[in-house]
């Protein structure tokens, strides 16, 4: 058995080429797991932690004047209640930098980096904010006239995704959050105005409940409430949730897939390194080894593969991890206090591929076994019949070439299947990438389309003051389904000719607001058409309301109703002419003390511009992870295909075949199916990402584009994939090139 046993080192050798190429896909899809999963579930940890240690709001108002006897309502409400002083101060350079003062209670401020505040002349930054505008810490900024030292680096849980409204959904470099002392904030101007922050007791009531019965406390006690949120509303926070329901679902489904399918492809290249092993299993049983000790000899490369694919893979994917959050921590704004390891994923990763072959090399093994020796010892070659398919082609018509190289795939369905979902998985994923900046770009370019502003302008409280005769109003609240929490989307009033807001239909016709009219987005993810009365429970009210959608948008630019301004003020109940903000090409002046936030659509253009850098980066990521599954596939199968016609290729060598001419017959004869595996991928791609699109809308409610693949993208794909097959090529013809000529001999 010892002998027996040295022969591992020799095998491995001897056929280098495939198993190195099944370990680097096994040490890939290791990677991918250990990684995204790891990192998924650090992620959720981190952002839980940050918002439970240091009390995140669950809700958070503007109001008139103080709040009378606040340990009374508080009581009464269940809640702890907070005030939190704040001021919008103008930078030098021309930035917005909100100031809050530090809390004890709720939304506690956590220090990434440097030191706490110890003095009034001392400032804490947002890290993106410092980062997008290369501040660092110990330089002096002039806020508001007055310098103030940056002593570090702070997350807020009230601002994890620090966007400057609560309904942005990117952040600008223009707009940063800051912590200073109250006492600092207080000698920056006339403009500080104060947010309470609301943390419910816990309770099995939900939050919105609560917050509807702590708004008519304060109504019952005199106070105006002018602004209300609560966090599910928040962009600041729920665009966070999202992302960790997001990544929950893509961080179990792909990476897994990935590990089976690799498990898959390399078990099929272990069947049929047993299948050329046949004479030599056939010797073994008639010199009287024992079946079980045949198995366990085979079964020392599967599991030799398996288990130093998915150790390395592990390790390598667990280094990972930590950078990743780093990454992510430079868009969402959360202490990174470590990486916890989960144990059962752990064990996944490593068990999995290690049952998987050991399991698939055994039940082969085992059935091979039970045939009698002297079959096993006459070989077995994939393809020596007819098969029905190449029966039916009728190959006879075709030249010798192009007959030879058709058969050379026909005669071994396996290895021509193998390669053809090889192939397609590379496309799947050179597509992913592609599909992350196509839908970026989409997205972009219809907001701008239907957007044609400089200037949102959103108030703490309505109006009902006339506006420059350039400026917008607009009225809006936001919506729910009855009986759902997640799937929720705005109702908006705006003037019935105003060119602020283009809609079109899908002709291309534009469509004047005097109507009820829904973005496709909306439509698709309520399935409503014109005519459809849609239902829906106001978020703040939590009464309920009908309105008939006359027509359709075709924009996927936010899950809107628009409406007539004054249709809107009567459905709601509010006073003729009211609005909450405005839009408009140039500043509005306002009087003094108009409580507002005004955001610029360049801004956002370059927070949209910033983020699609990162975008772009992840998709060239992808398609280079994919040239390298590609490159992987296709010159495993290459090897088979060299290592199962070497008797061919030795017999062309003898009569005189050019090694050009043995490339094209024997090598090139796998285009086709490269070319089918990459014409699978394509619809493959489509349906993979309509089920992820439909999952996010389901569970996350989140609303996207169908992926559409456009010609460019097609053609670069196949690029991508064709590069990978040519260089899988020239590392198969040294193996060509080996071949000897008395090979041809041996085989006979």
């Amino acid at each position: 058995m010892k002998t027996l046993n040295r022969r591992v080192g020799r095998v491995l050798r001897a056929e280098r080429g495939q198993h190195l190429g099944s370990l680097l896909i096994l040490l890939l899809s290791s990677v991918a797991f250990t990684m995204m999963s790891q990192f998924a579930l650090n992620f959720e940890r981190l952002v839980r932690d940050f918002e439970a240690d240091f009390v995140q709001e669950d809700a958070a108002f503007r109001a008139r004047g103080p709040i009378p006897d606040l340990a009374a309502l508080e009581a009464e409400a269940g809640a702890v209640i907070e005030a939190t002083p704040a001021v919008d101060c103008a930078l030098p350079d021309g930035q917005t930098l909100h100031l809050t003062a530090p809390t004890r209670r709720v939304n506690r401020h956590a220090v990434v980096a440097g030191a706490d505040l110890s003095g009034p002349d001392e400032l804490l930054l947002n890290p993106t904010f410092a980062a997008a505008n290369r501040i660092a810490v110990g330089d002096t900024l002039t806020v508001c006239g007055k310098p103030l030292d940056v002593v570090g680096l702070v997350a807020l849980p009230q601002f994890i995704y620090p966007v400057q409204s609560p309904n942005d959904m990117m952040p600008s470099p223009g707009w940063g959050v800051g912590v200073a002392q109250a006492d600092a904030l207080a000698a920056l101007g006339p403009t500080v105005g104060t947010t309470w922050a609301v943390k419910f007791d816990p309770s099995d009531v939900p939050v919105r409940p609560r917050a509807v019965q702590l708004k008519r406390l304060l109504e019952r006690r005199g106070v105006e409430v002018t602004a209300w949120t609560n966090i599910e509303d928040n962009r600041r926070v729920n665009i966070v949730d999202a992302e960790v329901r997001i990544l929950k679902i893509v961080s179990v489904g792909v990476p897994t897939g990935m590990l089976l399918l690799a498990c898959v492809m390399v078990a099929s290249v272990l069947r049929r390194m047993i299948a050329r092993e046949t004479p030599i299993l056939g010797a073994l049983v008639a010199l009287g080894v024992r079946r079980r000790e045949i198995i366990a000899h085979y079964l020392r490369i599967p599991l030799l593969l398996a288990g130093v694919g998915s150790v390395a893979g592990a390790g390598l994917g667990l280094l990972g991890v930590k950078p990743y959050l780093a990454f992510f921590a430079t868009v969402f704004t959360v202490p990174l206090t470590g990486v916890a390891l989960d144990g059962g994923r752990m064990a996944v990763n490593l068990l999995l591929p290690v049952v998987f072959l050991a399991a698939s090399a055994a039940l082969v093994l085992h059935q091979t076994l039970r045939r009698p020796p002297a079959e096993l010892m006459k070989g077995q070659r994939e393809g020596a019949a007819i098969n029905p398919l190449e029966r039916s082609l009728r190959l006879e018509r075709l030249g010798f070439r192009a007959r030879f190289m058709v058969r050379q795939q026909l005669r071994s369905p396996s290895r021509f299947a193998l390669l053809v979902l090889g192939v397609a998985i590379a496309t799947v994923l050179v597509q992913w990438g592609f599909s992350l900046k196509t839908s970026m770009d989409y997205l972009i370019t219809g907001t701008t389309e239907v957007y044609p502003f400089e200037y949102e302008y959103n108030f703490a409280a309505p109006r009902t003051a006339p506006l420059p005769g350039d400026a917008t109003p607009f009225n809006a609240a936001l919506f729910l389904p009855p009986g759902e929490e997640t799937r929720d989307f705005y109702v908006t009033g705006i003037p019935p000719d105003t060119e602020r807001v283009v809609l079109r239909d899908a002709d291309g016709r534009r469509l004047r607001v005097d109507r009820v009219i829904a973005t496709r987005a909306l439509a698709r993810m309520l399935d409503i058409e014109p005519g459809d009365a849609v239902e829906m429970v106001g978020k703040l009210d939590g009464r309920r309301y009908t309105l008939t959608v006359d027509a359709v948008a075709d924009t996927f630019a936010g899950t809107f109703i628009f409406l007539p301004l004054d249709r809107f003020n009567a459905l709601m109940g509010m006073p003729e002419g009211s609005y909450v903000g405005a839009f408009s090409d140039a500043p509005i002046p306002l009087p003094e003390g108009v409580d507002h936030t005004v955001t610029s659509l360049q801004a956002k253009a370059e927070g949209a511009r910033a983020l699609l850098g990162m975008v772009y980066a992840m998709g060239t990521v992808v398609a280079l992870t994919a040239f390298g599954v590609g490159l992987i596939v296709i010159y495993v199968v290459t090897a088979l295909l060299v290592e199962e016609s070497r008797p061919t290729i030795s017999l062309m060598k003898v009569l005189g075949y050019r090694p050009e001419e043995i490339d094209r017959l024997v090598l090139r004869s796998s285009t086709i199916p490269v070319v089918l595996g990459y014409v699978i991928g394509l619809p493959l791609t489509v349906a993979a990402m309509g089920v992820l699109i439909a999952t996010l809308e389901q569970r996350v409610g989140l609303v996207v584009p169908q992926l559409r693949i456009g010609p460019g993208y097609a053609v670069g794909g196949f690029v991508v994939v064709m590069l990978a097959y040519g260089a899988s090529l020239r590392l198969s013809r040294r193996r060509v090139a080996a071949i000897p000529m008395h090979e041809a001999l041996k085989a006979e």
